[in-house]
């Protein structure tokens, strides 16, 4: 089954939200085929990809997430999905607002992760869209429409290193769940700091 990434689509979000946006290829080879099978039943039915929104706290610290499944002390940066039809502004609004809770500024588009999930000679093709927010009101989690996340830290440029570092060491049932995570939230990490924190 084909998951096509829209050329088009990108290069309109970099020439609004970010012109230095970058894509990258990952690919991931799955092991535990229970969490192949669920990525391939959401973009079978209805998600052709995710938002992922670091959001700036007026501390300066980033918004990092975990729900009460997940390992001890594991975080990440928040995402949400991407309908079929959608467009990619409308479900990061409605994703901040459904998780978080918060009102943020004008996004910064840093760029799209392509992946490639890879299980016993199966392939799956799944899309990140990387956006970076400054907080400007709300009270998060407080006004959230949704309650499915149970917890946040607010991070700095060094502990998100160590949410990274976590992610990429945990073994286990989560194990490929955390790689994949781990992609995401390092993505931040790969850009210029003085990108998205203040200096």
């Amino acid at each position: 089954m084909k998951n096509i990434f829209d050329q088009r689509e990108f290069e309109i979000l970099k020439d609004h939200y970010g012109i230095n946006a970058v894509e990258k290829e990952v690919t991931l080879h799955i092991t535990n085929r229970k969490f192949f099978e669920e990525i391939k039943y959401n973009v079978i039915n209805d998600r052709r990809g995710e938002v992922a929104f670091a959001v700036e706290r007026m501390n300066q610290k980033i918004i990092v997430i975990r729900t009460d499944s997940y390992p001890e002390g594991i975080y990440r940066v928040p995402t949400g999905g991407i309908n079929y039809g959608e467009d990619i502004i409308d479900a990061l609004n409605r994703e901040i607002k459904e998780e978080l809770g918060l009102v943020t500024d004008r996004p910064q588009f840093l760029g799209v992760i392509k992946y490639c999930f890879c299980c016993e000679g199966e392939e799956i093709n799944f899309y990140s869209y990387i956006f970076r927010l400054k907080e400007t009101g709300g009270n998060i989690l407080e006004d959230a429409l949704e309650d499915e996340i149970s917890e946040y830290m607010e991070a700095d440029k060094n502990q998100m290193k160590d949410v990274v570092k976590k992610l990429r060491g945990f073994q286990g049932e989560w194990k490929d769940w955390c790689v994949f995570r781990a992609c995401t939230t390092e993505f931040y990490n790969t850009m210029d700091v003085s990108y998205y924190y203040k200096t």
